[in-house]
């Protein structure tokens, strides 16, 4: 969190700028801030949280249809072909 977005929370707070810059804060005014702080500091987590899961999930997607197109090229090996042999016959096609 940067310095402004802590002032921002203690100005949000309540929190006035006594002599020489510095902050004041009334107890209730303190509780507030430190609310506010624990706050941004929990959503802060969330999203690295969120990020990290959501690199994760597209790994996983990929991995399985790495695995998946691995399998069908198994079983099926004459279909697998089939994308070259499209994109053979339109390189013809386009050659005429």
């Amino acid at each position: 969190m940067t310095d402004r977005e802590l002032l921002e929370l203690a100005n949000e707070a309540g929190a006035g700028l006594g002599n020489f810059g510095i902050l004041g804060f009334t107890q209730d005014e303190l509780r507030k801030f430190a609310a506010l702080v624990r706050r941004e500091a929990l959503e802060e987590v969330d999203d690295l949280y969120f990020d990290a899961l959501q690199a994760d999930l597209e790994n996983g997607v990929k991995c399985l249809n790495e695995a998946a197109t691995a399998e069908f090229h198994a079983k099926y090996p004459e279909l697998a072909k089939l994308p070259d042999a499209i994109r053979a016959l339109a390189a013809q096609e386009g050659d005429k």
